[in-house]
């Protein structure tokens, strides 16, 4: 049974979150496209765990999924990120809140593209508010 780009993009921002490297490269293509909103566009398993690496020392990006919008093979994550001092984790230096778009294909995550807002991300992947997925409640 394959899984549907809803569930990777899920898996791919609770790795993100737990700070994975092995769960984030098993996730991605080799050579997946990272394009970020200030340093531009990545390439490969080395920016993911570089990533991840830097996480470790000064200030980690804690990110977290908030809402999902699926169509296909593309997947947006809204999202909220907090900056916390590594030293000293319950100390908020920054809250921000963004968007990414995710391309799925075999299964895999080929392209991740960072936005600051939602409305360009939708607009990026060609979804629209109407495609969030709204979590069932039990």
């Amino acid at each position: 049974m394959s899984a549907a780009p809803l569930d990777i993009a899920r898996a791919f921002y609770r790795a993100m979150a737990a700070f994975d490297a092995d769960a984030l490269i098993a996730l991605t293509h080799d050579d997946v496209e990272w394009v970020t909103v200030h340093r531009g566009t990545k390439r490969g398993h080395d920016a993911l765990t570089g990533w991840v690496q830097r996480q470790s020392f000064g200030l980690a990006m804690h990110v977290r999924a908030t809402r999902f919008f699926a169509r296909g093979d593309v997947v947006v994550v809204q999202t909220r990120t907090e900056l916390r001092y590594v030293d000293d984790p319950d100390e908020l230096a920054e809250t921000t809140h963004g968007a990414a778009v995710l391309t799925i294909r075999g299964e895999r995550v080929a392209r991740w593209q960072v936005t600051d807002e939602l409305e360009p991300a939708l607009e990026a992947a060609g979804l629209r508010i109407e495609d969030e997925v709204v979590p069932k409640r039990p």
